[in-house]
């Protein structure tokens, strides 16, 4: 704990009588939070030092295992938090003058335009025959329909209500209900033409620049697009595996909900227990500052006894790890694990703030150590993946909803949490970015939603069911063609297997009761009736146990029947897997 710090537990409410001469005059009889404020005014800056201990800021070689602050460190201190706050209010962060991952080209259809979100502002995003992406404002400017409804015509998007069309850079093309002579006189007119926006392809997401400033184009091609990269493969002489393919989720809470459980790792062994974490297993997290609060964000560490990951669940090995945890604004997440035995996994994640109380998750998790499915000669299936990642998200789904929709309600907001340990030092750090971009509100991420669609949404919130919450399929199967593709093949062979069970089924009852069978049928479509009977007649002799032929076939349709059934079971659970699990805390 710094001295001002110690100062303030011991004299609370006491004036300062400090032993050290330096002291001004003007200073003595006061209280510490008085004395720091006129220090900074008497420009003293080696007696602010002895009052108040500024933040270093620690950066520790990759692998090396960071040791935890005291305890009693007092993790409540804006101190420990932050060295930029005069410098930061001179600087307010611009919501919409940021790039922001929107959808995954391998996973987007370009044969139709698709609506995105982004700051809660409604945008169309669709691709031309030339592979070029473009993003344009989700409203037609003849009578506001929006133009995500509408086709792809001629390198155009046409929109579907009056047939009007615009090109990529947000030109009308085409007016129908134009008279001929005036044509090109109506589609050149500003007022014809929609409001485009800067698009990017980088590690195979396609970004957005929502801001719609004269000079956007010109200002997002300076500004560094997604600085935090892929693992690059050779680097260190370290190969990468991909455990989990790019995966798009929306979450049904807000931008600072998700952060506040993203930048919290002690809840894993507790929220996601034997998916990806384990209660009976639990350390204490000492989670240290690495870079303080800042415009760019901020980084903490924290060292974790992890077990280890196998192909068929978790271990009773330990795997001790330390983890650089951090937060790129706006929207950067990343986990970056050095194991001490020399491996490393990252997860990189971006979020995007779609429309208030929603927000978007693309991620991606990489590993140096191969599992058992990497070893596998054909590569594993991205619905397979993506099912991991669905059940590994809805664990919180609900705790978090709840949390989203009862802090505006206390009298203090987010301060109410109680946080006396050092593993929340990474919620308070990201409560103290958050409040100071944006005024300690959610709006700032949402700042271009309607002021409706921003009251309305703590009362829809409200009424979500746990369905709702839990919705797998209109969060993500819908938007993924490797979801949405092995779910139309479940539902097939959910149907075909039902079919063929009831096929199975009735030939072995006629079996059974004489009449049918291929030695009877065959019989009888060539000698008539007294030769089937005397095929049906037939025996199998197996050792000592002799078995009429009927009798036999009877039990094999009856097999493949009951095999059936069980195969148009598992293959129904699957699909509904898609759509929704229900998931009970009590019961895991």
């Amino acid at each position: 704990m710094n001295k001002f710090a110690t100062m303030q537990c011991q004299n609370r409410g006491k004036a300062l009588h400090h032993p050290n001469s330096s002291v001004p005059q003007v200073l003595r009889g006061s209280r510490p939070r008085q004395v720091y404020s006129k220090l900074k005014q008497l420009g003293k800056p080696s007696l602010v030092q002895t009052f108040v201990a500024a933040p270093q800021e620690v950066r520790p070689s990759e692998g090396e295992t960071v040791q935890a602050p005291p305890q009693n460190q007092d993790v409540h201190n804006p101190a420990l938090l932050t060295n930029e706050r005069a410098a930061s209010k001179k600087q307010p962060f611009t919501w919409t003058k940021q790039w922001y991952p929107v959808a995954v080209v391998a996973d987007t259809d370009t044969s139709r335009p698709h609506a995105v979100r982004m700051l809660g502002g409604k945008y169309v995003l669709w691709c031309d025959s030339k592979g070029e992406w473009h993003c344009q404002q989700d409203r037609c400017p003849h009578r506001l329909a929006p133009l995500s409804e509408g086709k792809i015509e001629a390198d155009t998007l046409q929109c579907s209500y009056h047939g009007w069309r615009f090109r990529g850079d947000g030109t009308c093309a085409a007016i129908p209900q134009a008279p001929p002579a005036l044509h090109d006189t109506m589609t050149a007119s500003p007022r014809s033409c929609v409001t485009s926006f800067p698009v990017s392809i980088k590690h195979g997401l396609i970004w957005v620049w929502p801001d719609n400033s004269p000079d956007r184009f010109v200002v997002a091609a300076g500004h560094e697009l997604a600085p935090e990269a892929p693992p690059e493969q050779g680097k260190d002489g370290l190969t990468w595996y991909t455990f989990l393919p790019w995966f798009a989720r929306l979450f049904p809470y807000s931008m600072d909900t998700l952060f506040d459980n993203t930048l919290d790792p002690s809840h894993v062994p507790w929220s996601h227990h034997s998916v990806i974490g384990d209660r009976t297993k639990v350390t204490p997290i000492q989670m240290e500052i690495l870079e303080p609060v800042s415009p760019k964000g901020l980084k903490t560490s924290y060292f974790t006894l992890n077990r280890e990951a196998t192909a068929t669940g978790l271990s009773d090995k330990p795997d001790p790890a330390t983890v650089h945890l951090q937060f790129r604004a706006p929207n950067t997440l990343v986990y970056d694990t050095y194991r001490h035995d020399g491996t490393r996994t990252k997860l990189l994640a971006y979020v995007t703030p779609t429309k208030p109380g929603e927000c978007m998750v693309i991620a991606q998790t990489w590993d140096t150590r191969p599992t058992l499915l990497d070893k596998l000669p054909l590569p594993i299936p991205p619905w397979y993946a993506h099912q991991i990642f669905l059940k590994a998200a809805d664990g919180d789904m609900v705790l978090l909803k709840e949390q989203e929709v009862t802090v505006p309600e206390l009298p203090k907001g987010w301060r109410e949490f109680h946080m006396p340990t050092r593993a929340d030092v990474g919620v308070r750090m990201w409560r103290e970015w958050l409040e100071r971009y944006t005024n300690g509100t959610s709006s700032g991420p949402y700042q271009l939603a309607s002021a409706a669609e921003q009251q309305q949404a703590p009362l829809e919130a409200r009424k979500m069911t746990k369905e709702q919450l839990l919705d797998r399929f209109n969060q993500h199967v819908k938007h993924c063609p490797h979801c949405s593709g092995a779910l139309n093949t479940f539902k097939a062979s959910t149907w075909v297997a039902g079919v063929a069970a009831a096929v199975f089924a009735q030939l072995s009852l006629l079996s059974a009761l004489k009449l049918a069978g291929p030695a009877a049928a065959a019989a009888a479509a060539t000698a008539g009736s007294a030769a089937a009977n005397a095929a049906t007649a037939a025996t199998l002799s197996l050792g000592p146990l002799s078995l009429p032929l009927h009798v036999v076939w009877a039990a094999v349709f009856a097999v493949a029947s009951a095999a059936c059934i069980k195969l148009a079971l598992a293959s129904n659970n699957t699909a509904r897997a898609f759509v929704f699990e229900d998931y009970v805390h009590a019961h895991i």
